[in-house]
This record gives C-alpha cells, structure tokens and sequence, in this order.
C-alpha cells in the first residue's frame, strides 16, 4: 500500500484502551480491587456469563463466582445491573 492509500483509510486503530476504559480501570483500583478482580469486573460489565468468564481468563466458574462475590462487596454493590449501572455512568462522566 503507498502513502495515498494510507492517507485514504485514515489513522490507524489505537491499540491502546480507550480513556473511558482508564476510567473505569482508575475507579477499581481505587476501591481496592485486585488486579485479576478488575479483569472479571470489567467483563461482568460487559454483560459476560461466569461461564464466559472462567473459560476466557481459564479460572473455575467457582472462583469467577467468588471475585463477583468480593467486587461487589468492595464496590457496595449488590447485582450484576448495578455493576453495569455503574459501568454506564463511568463511560458516560
């Protein structure tokens, strides 16, 4: 591909996260969650199943079940909408 064409198809991708992305990863970590806690976080609010989860991050669906169980006590919270709740007012502030 020569220049013009790469002029034509725009910048690239970011391969980075997104700021609001930082944003929500900035808000877990401040309420304490760990770093393992932040990535089923993260996928829970994306509307991911335990069994999604424990097969992506190869954890057992018990464990995935106690990290909800200790992110929604850090985070005050107390069912899956809330968490996404929340996810939409970070990507939203």
């Amino acid at each position: 591909m020569d220049a013009a064409a790469n002029a034509e198809a725009g910048p690239a991708p970011s391969d980075g996260p997104s700021e609001q992305q930082r944003r929500i990863h900035s808000y877990l970590e401040e309420r304490g969650l760990s770093p393992r806690e932040i990535e089923v976080a993260e996928l829970l609010m994306k509307g991911h199943t335990v069994s999604a989860i424990a097969g992506k991050l190869f954890i057992s669906e018990n464990t995935t079940r106690g990290h909800a169980k200790s992110i929604y006590k850090k985070l005050d919270i107390h069912s899956r909408q809330e968490l996404v709740d929340l996810d939409d007012q970070l990507t939203r502030a």
